[in-house]
């Protein structure tokens, strides 16, 4: 029996800033190898985000709604104080979050509450709510999580936050809304936010085709690197396959689907039959970004239990013993500035 499997993904002291600076390489528990490296050396590189004075930045504390406060603020690039009374009684106005609250809270991104509790830690459903109302996100999908009903005050919030591909979250059918937001998460989310807002401005028609090749070989350079850190066979480039992913996320891009299976309700297992491809086992993982960054949606996919599962799958030949699998990867641009990309594996038997 032929096997296919599947994923699909759309698209981060006591203050949360700190005097002083430290390049995200220079954190001593931050690597390259971790999911929010490049969120992380983005948001620092733009003075949005920094560490603590041991050189750490410390990605797994939780962050409260005071310390959000102050990086969303300064991810906004907002007025630094305003003449606006809000209503909170348990922030003063010489708490060292007062203003950037405050200037939140006049724009309408955070509830004019009696209670505004700076020093409880920010769940993921209210991050979901201040980044789409902070920045306007409007775009919808028809994605339903198991853990966000349709009726929860929350719902559209998470809805709009998956469908710019800011988040895939934690698993593929949950979101986690209730669970406290770490430094990592918020430094990733608002990274991804801002390269949804400020997609590159150059003309990519002008140099696809050197993209595209550009993008492949490092995407095949990528995984490469995670299936030899896995202990897991490498990969071979499959002309076969790269002609298929490149077709698909044409394809996706041209007719505004999403979807492994065709709007003519081709499955993948189909579309693999109608270029003639055979193979014994065979996977697929899809994306969609206003990025053109590889980096960034390879870590979007290791940060997702089912793309990374199939980017180190062991591939095994009629007699059990592992073998190379072959690997192709394709992008293309949409006319509403989306990027498609589609990452393909198989084993040929």
């Amino acid at each position: 029996m032929k096997r296919i499997e599947l994923t699909l993904l759309v698209g981060i002291c006591s203050f949360f800033l700190v005097m002083g600076s430290a390049s995200a390489a220079g954190f001593s528990d931050v690597t390259q190898k971790q999911w929010f490296y490049q969120d992380v050396m983005e948001l620092t590189e733009q003075g949005i985000i920094a560490g603590f004075e041991d050189g750490t930045f410390r990605p797994y504390q939780e962050v409260t709604r005071a310390q959000a406060a102050i990086l969303i603020h300064g991810a906004l690039s907002t007025k630094n104080t305003t003449t606006f009374t809000p209503k909170m009684t348990d922030v003063s106005s010489n708490h060292w979050a007062y203003d950037e609250i405050s200037v939140l809270i006049e724009l309408g991104i955070l509830d004019n509450a009696e209670k505004f509790n700076p020093n409880r830690e920010l769940t993921r459903a209210e991050l979901a709510r201040i980044l789409v109302d902070g920045f306007n996100l409007t775009e919808t999908a028809s994605k339903q999580f198991d853990d966000v009903p349709k009726t929860a005050w929350f719902a559209s919030y998470v809805n709009k936050l998956y469908a710019a591909g800011i988040t895939v979250g934690k698993t593929e059918t949950q979101f986690d809304p209730q669970g406290n937001v770490t430094r990592a998460e918020i430094a990733a989310f608002v990274a991804r936010t801002l390269a949804y807002k400020n997609p590159p401005a150059y003309d990519f028609s002008m140099f696809s085709a050197a993209y595209q090749k550009e993008a492949a070989l490092k995407s095949m350079e990528r995984v490469k690197l995670e299936r030899s850190k896995a202990g897991v066979q490498t990969i071979v480039w499959d002309p076969e396959m790269a002609r298929f992913a490149q077709w698909k996320a044409e394809d996706m891009a041209k007719k505004g689907y999403f979807s492994h299976t065709t709007p003519e309700g081709r499955t993948f297992g189909e579309q693999l039959k109608d270029f003639n491809i055979s193979y014994g086992s065979a996977s697929e993982n899809i994306a969609y970004t206003y990025s053109t960054d590889t980096t960034q949606v390879y870590n979007l996919w290791m940060d997702s239990p089912g793309h990374k599962a199939n980017i180190l799958k062991r591939y095994t030949n009629t007699r059990g013993q592992e073998v190379t699998a072959g690997f192709g990867a394709g992008i293309a641009k949409a006319s509403d500035g989306k990027y498609y990309w589609v990452n393909v594996f198989r084993d040929a038997r």
